[in-house]
């Protein structure tokens, strides 16, 4: 019968052990535009989880469930920032810490904004690519041309050079 226990405690704490899932809360917004289920969420430049499961509430509210594997607290102060991770539009939740001494609990329901950050510096390649083929379309000479093919070809190996460097 002891036996039957430890290996039933044991059982127990393997369980509960892997079943930690880390954080999971809510936040509950007015809008969901330009978010979906595994959106990535960051902190600090590193990923640490993803939004779960999205709902809508009968407040015809959005309910983002995030689910995050952290160690350190997140402040319940914290800003939730929805900006493009890549230059394919794909978008993540960037966490700007806050500095409010409560931390968000598991289940917690934050009523909170996800920011939208639309970083105009970034150019789209949908609208670049017609730009650049109507600048190469009003070169006039072959000389033009061949100038900048070399200049396209000297660039592209500084970028080869970089990305080697890393």
């Amino acid at each position: 019968m002891l036996k039957y226990i430890v290996l039933l405690l044991g059982f127990l704490s393997i369980t509960t052990a892997c079943s930690n899932v880390g954080l999971q809360f809510y936040i509950l917004t007015d809008s969901a535009e330009g978010l979906s289920k595994n959106t990535k969420i960051l902190v600090n430049g590193l990923e640490v989880g993803n939004v779960s499961r999205l709902s809508l509430t009968k407040e015809h509210k959005i309910l983002v469930r995030v689910q995050v594997a952290l160690k350190d607290p997140i402040s319940i102060d914290s800003k939730f920032l929805l900006q493009p991770l890549d230059h394919r539009g794909e978008k993540a939740i960037f966490v700007q810490s806050g500095v409010y001494p409560q931390d968000i609990q598991s289940g917690d329901t934050l009523r909170s904004q996800i920011y939208q950050v639309n970083l105009g510096s970034q150019i789209s390649y949908d609208s670049f690519l017609p730009r650049l083929e109507n600048f190469l379309n009003t070169l006039d000479s072959q000389d033009q041309c061949d100038s900048l093919l070399i200049e396209i070809r000297r660039l592209n190996e500084r970028l080869d050079q970089i990305k080697e460097a890393d």
